[in-house]
């Protein structure tokens, strides 16, 4: 009987070491999607500047630029689940008291970086015309992305109802 107590008091304690002692790699597992359901197409829905612009100077201002030209219409950030992104940048450019339309497409890779309730922080990359890295962080809750740019230059009228460039926090929200 002591015999037997022993051996099933080995075979325990062997079955303790088999299991706590485990293979750990884990090159043959599936990595977990941390995407969080970002991969998609995110059009711009709302362009807000610090204070109310009139820039198709018709006497009604508005907080939301969209609402005063269509410069901004088909701006679109697409998120690939590679990491990867297309920035279709569209936008008023301002010189001389006239306002025209511009546009560019840029890509680049995006990454997670933090996550706070139910709120992701992304940081998507891309190299501008100057060949200069420019980093977008955006704030994902829901189906929008929000983009908060302080000091960022934006179409305004001056008091004498010129068209110039402004400067102050600018509020990009994109919506998939």
């Amino acid at each position: 009987m002591k015999k037997m107590k022993f051996l099933f008091g080995m075979l325990a304690i062997g079955g303790l070491l088999f299991t706590s002692c485990n293979n750990d790699d884990d090159s043959n597992t599936t990595p977990v999607d941390t995407s969080n359901g970002i991969a998609g197409a995110y059009n711009l829905v709302e362009f807000r500047t610090p204070n109310d612009t009139d820039i198709n100077r018709d006497g009604t201002p508005h907080p939301n630029q969209m609402s005063e030209t269509d410069c901004y219409n088909d701006s679109k950030l697409t998120f690939n689940a590679d990491n990867t992104f297309t920035y279709a940048y569209r936008a008023v450019n301002v010189a001389d008291g006239i306002g025209t339309c511009a546009s560019a497409t840029f890509t680049g890779t995006w990454q997670i970086s933090g996550t706070s309730g139910s709120t992701v922080n992304l940081a998507a990359t891309y190299q501008n015309a100057s060949n200069q890295n420019v980093t977008l962080n955006l704030s994902k809750t829901g189906n929008r992305l929000t983009q908060t740019t302080l000091l960022a230059q934006y179409p305004n009228v001056n008091n004498d109802n010129v068209l110039v460039n402004s400067i102050g926090t600018v509020v990009l929200v994109f919506e998939k």
